[in-house]
């Protein structure tokens, strides 16, 4: 009779030994960390460490109420913040399609520009 009720316990005993080293595992398992470099004395961390840290722990649960309305589909681009060809082109001057830096004037050689003046002498009284 006995060996009737250990050869199940037995089996089942063994069966259920696997996952419960599995669940072990799991808890002893070491939070990621993040890993720095450093090459010539520069020293960087992965994007991935950086993204991590600076994420937020939770997601916010509420969406944002300044991008729920229809006004802000109805606002011109450059209320919203997004460039246009039109700036663009004011920014760039003549150069806008031919390169990459925005025109500017020459720099100037010496001297005052146009409309400045120079102050006054200060008078000083006669020596005596």
């Amino acid at each position: 009779m006995r060996a009737r009720l250990s050869i199940p316990l037995l089996a089942s005993l063994l069966l259920a030994a696997p996952f419960s080293h599995a669940a072990e595992q799991k808890k002893t398992q070491p939070v990621p960390s993040c890993i720095g470099a450093e090459v010539n004395g520069y020293r960087s961390m992965s994007y991935d460490c950086l993204g991590q840290q600076m994420s937020p722990d939770t997601p916010p649960n509420r969406p944002n109420p300044a991008l729920s309305s229809q006004d802000v589909t109805r606002r011109p681009p450059n209320q919203a913040g997004l460039v246009t060809p039109a700036t663009t082109a004011n920014r760039m001057g003549g150069n806008f399609g031919n390169s990459a830096f925005p025109q500017r004037p020459p720099a100037m050689q010496g001297g005052m520009p146009a409309g400045v003046r120079t102050p006054p002498p200060v008078p000083t009284a006669p020596a005596r």
